[in-house]
């Protein structure tokens, strides 16, 4: 058991509290993880009260993660503030986070801004959500006069005229020049903010073996670029698909992305790749669901101009994966 939270209703809104799941919007910021692809999800110690007048939430609440990793001085709390406006054909809103952390030479204060829409237009719909972190202050770990400044956003959107589907998202995600000074400027989003099968989802590259040998050069994981989430990044996720009735679809994406800003020298470097992959989906019964995913990542001058200090380079090989899901919804 990994959460557990009550909720109580009144005739003036709901409480929640507890160690509760975290989502809002399309989940760039904010992810429950609660998809059947999700590895991770946002959880917090929470006490919340939501209101309701018409058809526009309001949420306030206060937050604690006292204990992250013992020994550790990574403990902070924060207040939350929401408002959202939902219909049945979409919605728009923002939510606001300030957390403080609580060491004992540590003072630093952090906010979080988002700002999310939704809609859906007949056969159509478009999805957009901008965020900004924004936090000053002092780390345990010496760091001291630490300022952060980052933003990320993206807009996605697609139609359907059966058996067609269309589809295209952007997104970007801003990146630091220079990642050792103390003004950090790199936007990461939520790790179960899932683009592609492999890109921005697999740490790359990997070319460790069981045995390492003369074969495959005593290959090890150390020379890891890219892994988990969108960051420091430009992308582009256009698709074109098929829909047979409601029970099965098909469709056909193209990834690409670039480094949003490349470390200084290293601007020859700024392409991440692209990934060509299909997505399957059948679900022949009420509550149960088959997913099929397949693509092929070829790397961009971010691996194939990169040079390890001990395993050199010629990180230029496409990768290939695949994966199938069988889940039951309850």
């Amino acid at each position: 058991v990994t959460r557990v939270w009550s909720e109580l209703d009144t005739p003036v809104g709901v409480v929640k509290f507890g160690r509760m799941p975290l989502h809002w919007g399309s989940g760039m910021v904010w992810n429950a993880g609660t998809d059947f692809a999700s590895e991770y999800g946002d959880t917090m110690d929470r006490i919340q009260f939501t209101g309701k007048a018409g058809q526009v939430y309001l949420t306030g609440g206060y937050e604690a993660r006292v204990e992250n990793f013992i020994g550790e001085n990574d403990d902070y709390h924060g207040i939350i503030g929401q408002v959202l406006y939902q219909t049945e054909q979409g919605g728009v809103g923002s939510t606001h986070t300030y957390r403080t952390t609580s060491g004992d030479s540590s003072d630093f204060r952090l906010y979080t801004g988002d700002i999310w829409a939704s809609a859906q237009l007949g056969d159509a719909y478009i999805e957009a959500e901008f965020a900004a972190n924004l936090g000053r202050g002092d780390l345990d770990t010496g760091e001291n006069n630490l300022s952060i400044g980052s933003f990320g956003g993206h807009i996605q959107g697609g139609y359907t005229a059966s058996p067609l589907r269309l589809g295209l998202a952007a997104g970007f995600a801003t990146g630091d020049a220079n990642p050792d000074d103390s003004s950090i400027k790199t936007f990461s989003f939520d790790p179960d903010f899932n683009i592609g099968l492999m890109l921005f989802e697999e740490a790359m590259p990997v070319l460790e073996a069981s045995t390492m040998n003369d074969t495959n050069g005593g290959r090890t994981s150390d020379a890891v670029r890219l892994g988990d989430g969108v960051s420091n990044a430009l992308y582009l996720r256009p698709r074109v698909g098929y829909q047979h009735e409601e029970s099965f679809t098909a469709d056909l994406y193209l990834l690409a992305a670039n480094q949003a800003k490349p470390a200084e020298g290293f601007e020859d470097q700024k392409g991440y790749g692209m990934e060509v992959g299909t997505d399957l989906a059948w679900s022949p019964l009420m509550h149960f669901e088959l997913r099929g995913s397949a693509a092929v990542f070829l790397p961009g001058t971010y691996f194939t101009e990169y040079e390890h200090s001990s395993l050199g380079g010629d990180f230029n090989r496409p990768a290939v994966g695949g994966r199938l899901i069988g889940a039951v919804e309850f």
